[in-house]
């Protein structure tokens, strides 16, 4: 995906490049190309955001400082690439992910389930990318949970990018195969098929030669321009408005067991149970 000189593939590019042909004689190369990459899709933080962080936060999530066993669940190495919008690859950038343990239960105070927590799984972590832009996790494949009575969520795992000057993008990785993704308000709230694709990523099998217990999941993320080029509130009423129709269509969810937040704003009556759900703030990540 990503070639020798440091810069991602221009196979990521978006599929306008003919419509911008009329700019190349007005602008170099470059600074028409560095526009087109497509940016990975932007979501929301979700609930379960740590209160606390762990005092053992590091990239491996599958043990804790202090105990000896390990995590339940499937193995995975969690590896990619962060780049900006111009396909350089971004180093010293903070990398946090965050997740459910192998029974769907989040460490959080928010998910009061009966459902088993996992005293060896860290449930966070980070790390900082190197000079290629490249971070990695040992982590294991979380499990679907009901965000409702009429929604499962996929097994995902909660991304944030943080860079000094930049602010914090935030979005979540999902799992190629899984039968839930079809049906996730969330995921399928990103109408452009190519875009959501580039949130899902597929298992590959265990490399021998490093971890031979851990399948292998590589997820790239390109950080786009943020939205202030007056495109924004277009693109979260076209969210809204694609995300809540499905809803008039279908029973609203109606989120229970997960705990509240204020949402603060006035939102549509369909966007009512992702509020309380911990989804409230769609204008802020999607």
């Amino acid at each position: 995906m990503t070639g020798t000189n440091g810069k991602i593939s221009r196979r990521r590019v978006l599929r306008s490049v003919t419509a911008a042909a009329g700019l190349v004689a007005a602008l170099p190369i470059g600074q028409v190309m560095a526009g087109l990459l497509l940016p990975t899709p932007r979501q929301g933080m979700g609930p379960f955001y740590p209160e606390t962080k762990p005092l053992d936060q590091d990239n491996d999530l599958t043990q804790v400082r202090g105990r000896t066993g390990r995590a339940e669940g499937q193995l995975i190495q969690l590896m990619g690439r962060v780049f900006d919008s111009a396909g350089a690859a971004v180093p010293d950038a903070r990398v946090e992910i965050w997740q459910a343990n192998s029974q769907g239960r989040y460490d959080h105070s928010g998910d009061g389930r009966d459902v088993t927590l996992d005293a060896n799984f860290q449930g966070f972590g980070h790390d900082i990318t190197n000079a290629d832009g490249a971070y990695r996790f040992r982590t294991i494949e979380p499990a679907p949970y009901p965000a409702s009575n009429s929604w499962m969520r996929p097994p995902h795992i909660h991304f944030a990018v943080l860079r000094p000057r930049h602010g914090r993008f935030v979005t979540q990785m999902y799992f190629a195969g899984n039968p839930l993704n079809a049906e996730d308000w969330l995921l399928n709230g990103i109408s452009d098929p190519e875009a959501r694709a580039h949130l899902i990523a597929a298992i590959e099998p265990p490399a021998p030669e490093s971890d031979s217990d851990a399948s292998i999941v590589k997820f790239d993320i390109v950080l786009g321009p943020a939205l202030s080029l007056g495109l924004g509130a277009g693109l979260r009423l076209k969210f809204k408005h694609d995300l809540f129709s499905r809803q008039t269509n279908t029973q609203r969810p109606r989120a229970e067991g997960l705990g509240t937040r204020d949402a603060g704003e006035n939102h549509a009556e369909g966007g009512a149970a992702l509020d309380r759900a911990g989804f409230g703030d769609l204008d802020h990540h999607i």
